[in-house]
Order: C-alpha cells, then sequence, then structure tokens
C-alpha cells in the first residue's frame, strides 16, 4: 500500500477483544507509523461508511482477514466506489 503512495488508511478489525486481530492491527499500526495517516475501525461497533472515509482522504484499507477485505469490497460497491480505482483493499 505504501510503494503504491497511500498515505491515509483504514485498518479494519471485526473485534476488538481478539488478542489475534489486536495484533495483527499492531502489527499494521508499526508499518504505517511516521509514513501515513490511519484510523482503527472495528465492525463489532458498526462497519464503517467507506464513502465517507473515501471523501475524508481514505485511499486505502487494510484488514485483519481475507474474509473482512470480501465483505469490505462488497460494501464499497454498494457505495459505489471500485476496488482498486478508488479505493484499495488487503487482506
Amino acid at each position: 500500500m505504501l510503494a503504491l503512495g497511500h498515505r491515509k488508511v483504514l485498518l479494519v478489525g471485526n473485534d476488538a477483544h481478539s488478542g489475534v486481530q489486536q495484533d495483527r492491527i499492531g502489527g499494521m499500526i508499526d508499518v504505517l507509523k511516521g509514513v501515513a495517516s490511519y484510523e482503527v475501525c472495528w465492525t463489532s461497533d458498526g462497519f464503517p461508511d467507506l464513502g465517507q472515509k473515501h471523501e475524508q482522504g481514505v485511499s486505502a484499507i487494510m484488514t485483519v482477514s481475507d474474509l473482512l477485505a470480501l465483505r469490505v469490497v462488497t460494501e464499497a460497491a454498494r457505495q459505489g466506489l471500485e476496488c482498486p480505482q478508488a479505493i484499495s483493499v488487503i487482506g
């Protein structure tokens, strides 16, 4: 994502109480710190409005799993955001 020029990233997990997911988000943060801005979102608190996030400058979404990445791509398409033209997604 960084090599593609993304500098505002949304990090998405399912369960903030999962140690595995916390570790994955933590690893993403370690890579992004000082290089890109990021926001963490947990779907257990509600699925993010991807259109709004895109309008706020988010150009990439990193998720804790491939299954969640597929959901993000599906939700993005429902909101009129094509992947990867409008927003990049990785699981």
